[in-house]
């Protein structure tokens, strides 16, 4: 037992399984959304497919068209669904070297894994907005400033509802001072 209330606790095993879970737990929720709003990407593309190919074109043509845009969509799919996380954990950690030095990284990384966590249930809002969006402007050929006015507030508005806790974790653990092992004098 140490003496010293001012040590460090001891680092063990479990700070690093509970860091993993948490990550684990992250990446599961931010999948689930990605999945659930990449059925709105779909219905998107096929709204823009079926309106947007110009009847004159030769059929080779529209396959083409058709099969590269599948390509691209599947492509840029599998791109978000390997390295999305990994991304957003360097972006995170470039903010974090650039604002918040003195936060352990895990800590850093932490906050943003709860953040991802309700992903989820802001994803089934934000594909019914999409799928609103959609068909507003390709079915019932609303005006495309009206309509992204109408879809596009509530839209931000929830996005806010990821970004801003995220961004206030954030700003908390910046503004925690702990001291460096390189300050700490023994004695």
């Amino acid at each position: 037992m140490s003496t010293n209330p001012y040590e460090t606790p001891a680092v063990g095993d479990h700070t690093a399984d509970s860091h993993l879970q948490n990550r684990r737990a992250a990446l599961a929720a931010f999948r689930t959304a990605f999945l659930i709003l990449l059925a709105a990407a779909l219905f998107n593309y096929y709204a823009f497919d079926t309106h947007a190919i110009i009847g004159g074109f030769p059929p080779i043509l529209q396959a083409a068209y058709r099969i590269t845009n599948l390509v691209g969509i599947a492509i840029g799919s599998a791109f978000i669904w390997f390295f999305a996380l990994p991304v957003l954990e360097a972006v995170a950690r470039t903010i974090r070297y650039v604002v918040a030095r003195d936060v352990s990284t895990d800590n850093w990384d932490g906050a943003l894994y709860v953040s991802l966590k309700p992903a989820v249930y802001l994803a089934v809002p934000g594909a019914i907005i999409w799928v609103l969006w959609v068909v507003g402007f390709y079915f019932l050929q609303f005006d495309f400033v009206m309509i992204s006015f109408w879809v596009g507030i509530p839209a931000h508005v929830l996005a806010a509802c990821f970004y801003v806790p995220l961004l206030v974790r954030w700003y908390r653990l910046s503004r925690t001072r702990i001291p460096s092992q390189r300050h700490r004098t023994n004695g």
